[in-house]
């Protein structure tokens, strides 16, 4: 089934190519160009967001993981933006595997296809959603010039070691801190109580 997707997905990028119209990929970035900015995306990058995740509803995830890392390899969108859609892209909300859930369940209960084919509507959109709402939890941690664990951006460029070894002392000395301060006796003190 999956084959026959990416086959169709082919044949229409054909036609519309021929045709003189923009790849289905272009296509199905403007109903998530919305979306791409709510989860945070910076505006100059929503456009190629967008088309990832349009491109991860009809194909899978795997085309669209391609698709970032040459984003990231031509550096067309900021660390950030890549971050973000690093984490939207991760999920199961796509029309194939929607049709393998509807497939195999059908085939365990097949008096109920019509339940699970109205179903699958709602569930693929339920699970679209919950794949942006990880983009955008992604998005809350992950700024301009921090990562989520206060890496700075130089990793799209290659971090230096010198820059490693810094980042190490700063996790050292706020664990020898919290230590000081008494943080992680407090932290500890639920798991001795279970114990």
């Amino acid at each position: 089934l999956l084959v026959a997707v990416v086959g169709l997905i082919a044949i229409v990028d054909l036609g519309l190519t021929a045709a003189g119209a923009p790849p289905l990929r272009s296509l199905l970035a403007y109903p998530f160009l919305p979306l791409a900015w709510l989860m945070g995306v910076p505006v100059a990058d929503c456009q190629a967001v967008a088309g990832l995740l349009g491109q991860r509803l009809v194909a899978t995830e795997v085309p669209s993981y391609f698709g970032l890392a040459a984003l990231l390899q031509s550096h067309a969108i900021s660390p950030r933006s890549a971050v973000i859609a690093a984490y939207a892209l991760c999920g199961f909300a796509h029309i194939p595997s929607m049709a393998i859930f509807v497939g195999g369940l059908a085939a365990l209960v097949p008096e109920r296809k019509a339940d699970l084919a109205r179903l699958a509507r709602r569930s693929l959109w339920a699970a679209t959603l919950a794949c942006l709402m990880t983009g955008c939890i992604a998005g809350l941690f992950a700024s301009a010039d921090r990562t989520v664990l206060g890496i700075t951006d130089t990793i799209s460029a290659g971090m230096e070691e010198t820059e490693a070894v810094e980042i190490l002392a700063r996790c050292r000395a706020t664990k020898r801190d919290a230590i000081e301060e008494g943080a992680a006796d407090q932290l500890q003190a639920p798991a001795e109580a279970v114990v």
